[in-house]
């Protein structure tokens, strides 16, 4: 095809059509671990310095208001086990469980997180922790991690933290 004055042009293109960006699949994130081992006394107790790591975790959640959270509590082998001397209808505790609850009611009461934000499992690792997960919003925690198992947290309820008794101590005088 010509103009006017008779001049012409040709142009060509090229056209790539790629497939639209699919963002990566959210997972859920493994914090670091939330250790019982320090008070043997009360080994369900949530302690000072498990309260900093928990800190922050609530202030991921905070920060993505559509996160959720996982607590997997876990007990020793020894912990799971009726005791020798047991009764025929006596119930073991479950220390996993009565962690990853007193872990929320920390969440919760202390820190302000919506309960319905955080999840409850028992694990199966053989330690006096309780593994939180930072869920992101997509990810499904069934998916990322296996052998869990939700507890009932109508038949676990949270034990109220108390501060230990003041110790008195004798001290020997000389004479």
């Amino acid at each position: 095809m010509a103009d006017d004055k008779g001049h012409t042009a040709s142009a060509s293109t090229s056209v790539t059509i790629l497939a639209p960006y699919v963002p990566p699949t959210p997972h859920a994130q493994a914090l670091s671990a939330i250790s019982f081992e320090g008070d043997k006394k009360r080994p369900t107790r949530v302690d000072n310095e498990a309260k900093a790591q928990l800190d922050a975790l609530a202030l991921s959640l905070q920060q993505q208001p559509d996160a959720k959270a996982v607590l997997v509590g876990n007990a020793t082998a020894e912990e799971k086990a009726p005791p020798k001397h047991h009764k025929k209808n006596a119930k073991v505790h479950d220390l996993a469980a009565q962690r990853a609850v007193n872990v929320k009611e920390y969440l919760v009461t202390e820190k302000g997180i919506d309960a319905s934000r955080i999840s409850v499992v028992d694990g199966t690792f053989d330690g006096k922790t309780v593994n939180p997960y930072l869920v992101p919003s997509g990810a499904t925690f069934e998916n990322d991690v296996t052998g869990t198992t939700p507890v009932d947290e109508s038949t676990v309820k949270a034990e109220v933290r108390k501060p230990l008794n003041e110790r008195h101590h004798k001290h020997a005088v000389k004479k």
